[in-house]
């Protein structure tokens, strides 16, 4: 069942990690509870950097998780056209594995609603939650959307060289914040058991890569690809890769920076 309160203007709703704050917003005379900024993972940091995403920790003040600063993962500095506005210019914070829930306020039933987990865009090296504003879509139907970050570029998605040193950490992230939907959406009002995934250009090929993938089956959900990227290969043989000194390169400019 649904635990939501009211606290000092602000919506409180308690999950299986601790209490999560939101505001309201308005749009087309439909009231839209929205969360920002909830942790599904611990911070992949310091000796969790190129490790598989974990259960986050659970917390009891709920004062620090509404966040007016967007949270993004590290990434190019871009344009609106995509394009690096400058060389070696970077932005975002390794503490990223964070997911928005919107959630119609004046629902027409007291039934769990359908949820839709949108993986945002980017050619899987730049892109945030923080692009997209559901509002609308929610203003037209009575469903839940949850859109999280994930890890990025060589953070992201370099290739592992064995069972372990795993690879393809943003997807491992993804799969991640499909299991915090798993365990907490009915605190939100979601049916979990009604869950779809989609996405767009990368967050499309996502969708399609847990499709294929075993490690999915646990947690899968109907899909809906938007798109996929043109010319991306799921051969394994034509995925390029790159080494583990690659990895401890890395980490060598990220404790030196």
């Amino acid at each position: 069942s649904t635990v939501l309160w009211i606290l000092c203007d602000a919506i409180v709703i308690q999950t299986n990690h601790g209490p999560v704050k939101g505001y309201e917003s308005n749009v087309e005379s439909v009231s839209i509870n929205i969360f920002k900024n909830i942790p599904y993972a611990k911070p992949p940091t310091g000796n969790l950097r190129f490790e598989l995403p974990e259960d986050v920790d659970s917390w009891l003040d709920h004062e620090d998780l509404r966040q007016e600063d967007d949270i993004l993962c590290p990434q190019p500095s871009t344009n609106r056209h995509g394009k690096m506005k400058k060389r070696d210019s970077f932005m975002g914070q390794e503490d990223c594995l964070h997911l928005d829930v919107y959630v119609r306020n004046n629902s027409e039933t007291a039934d769990l609603r359908p949820v839709l987990i949108y993986f945002h865009a980017g050619m899987f090296s730049y892109g945030s939650k923080n692009e997209y504003h559901p509002e609308f879509l929610l203003s037209l139907h009575d469903i839940i959307v949850v859109i999280p970050n994930y890890r990025l570029g060589i953070l992201g998605f370099l290739s592992g060289v064995s069972s372990e040193h795993p690879a393809n950490l943003g997807l491992w992230d993804q799969r991640k914040c499909m299991e915090w939907v798993h365990k907490n959406i009915e605190s939100f009002g979601g049916d979990r058991n009604r869950v779809i995934i989609s996405g767009h250009d990368a967050g499309g090929a996502s969708v399609g890569f847990h499709i294929l993938s075993p490690k999915s089956h646990l947690v899968l959900f109907p899909e809906v690809e938007l798109s996929w990227i043109h010319g991306f290969s799921v051969d394994l043989e034509q995925l390029p890769s790159l080494p583990l000194n690659r990895k401890l390169d890395v980490t060598k400019m990220l404790v030196t920076s």
